[in-house]
């Protein structure tokens, strides 16, 4: 009688151990999977380029970790910019800047000015960044 209950016992903690392993696997899964999901569903940024009384908008696929130069450096992403080798913004959907009437490029991210470069301005999900060629 003491053999049985011996491996009665021995086999109930057996069974709990095992579910609860599987159990916590699962939950585990589970987690894992809302996160990969999450990953993988596109994150976007709004740029609204004005210039000369007009203004464009464009949905732009965002990568995680990507910068406003990286943004710009892409030639294969609208609007097309050009950069000059010291990360700055000269020219945007074909209008460029002008040095002799003190034209320059400025951006705002989500409605506020920032004094980052395009380089160390990390964007996220979301972010409005409007950029207006303005006259100084």
């Amino acid at each position: 009688m003491r053999v049985i209950s011996k491996v009665l016992m021995l086999l109930i903690a057996l069974v709990l151990i095992i579910g609860g392993t599987l159990f916590g696997m699962q939950h585990w899964q589970s987690r894992t999977d809302a996160q990969t999901t999450q990953s993988k569903a596109e994150r976007h940024v709004t740029m609204v380029v004005k210039h000369d009384g007009k203004e464009k908008t464009f949905k732009v696929t965002l990568k995680k970790g990507e910068t406003l130069l990286d943004l710009a450096q892409n030639e294969k992403r609208e609007p097309k910019m050009s950069v000059t080798a010291d990360g700055f913004i000269t020219e945007i959907d074909g209008r460029a800047q002008n040095q002799v009437k003190n034209q320059y490029w400025v951006y705002t991210v989500n409605g506020k000015q920032t004094s980052e470069a395009p380089a160390d301005l990390k964007l996220h999900s979301g972010d409005r960044i409007t950029f207006e060629l303005k006259q100084f």
